[in-house]
């Protein structure tokens, strides 16, 4: 499974859109600064870890897989936990009495979050494959094409390589 930074610059675009969020309200929600979704957007830096960490964090019914990876759909599944409707006010003794004491035999689940942060499970080649992302860096070869300098008294010279006269 490959990451790829323009893919999820593009689920994270889905998402501000879906939200119907611009890009410093989401950043603001995120607990990001709104230059860093800026810049995301816009190509200057690719997602960093803490961002995606901050995102995944702010947004919990938005599928972290579907916005690492692209699997699945964008919204978790969630799943209903209202209880049956009875049909009258109070219901009767027997019925209130026999669900008290269902209710005492089972055992709840635990919960698992704690002290808010989310545990999110990644396999270790998808662990590795963020790391590897984030270590490479897509910068051009670039070259000096000139250097001006700039004197007290308003002149200036411009020096240009060789290469690229």
């Amino acid at each position: 499974m490959l990451i790829e930074s323009e893919g999820i610059i593009e689920r994270v675009r889905y998402m501000m859109d879906s939200m119907e969020l611009n890009a410093t309200a989401f950043a603001t929600e995120a607990g990001i600064t709104p230059s860093v979704i800026s810049h995301m957007l816009n190509g200057r830096n690719r997602p960093t870890i803490e961002t995606l960490n901050n995102i995944i964090a702010a947004y919990p019914s938005w599928s972290y897989e579907w916005l690492l990876f692209g699997k699945g759909t964008p919204k978790r599944e969630t799943q209903s936990t209202s209880l049956p409707i009875e049909s009258s006010l109070f219901g009767s003794y027997e019925t209130s009495a026999s669900s008290s004491q269902t209710a005492q035999s089972t055992p709840s689940p635990e919960p698992t979050l704690q002290s808010g942060q989310m545990s999110i499970p990644f396999t270790p080649e998808e662990v590795e494959q963020i790391r590897q992302m984030l270590l490479q860096q897509h910068t051009a070869a670039r070259e000096v094409s000139e250097i001006r300098i700039f004197y007290s008294d308003g002149s200036y010279e411009i020096f240009v390589p060789q290469s690229n006269r």
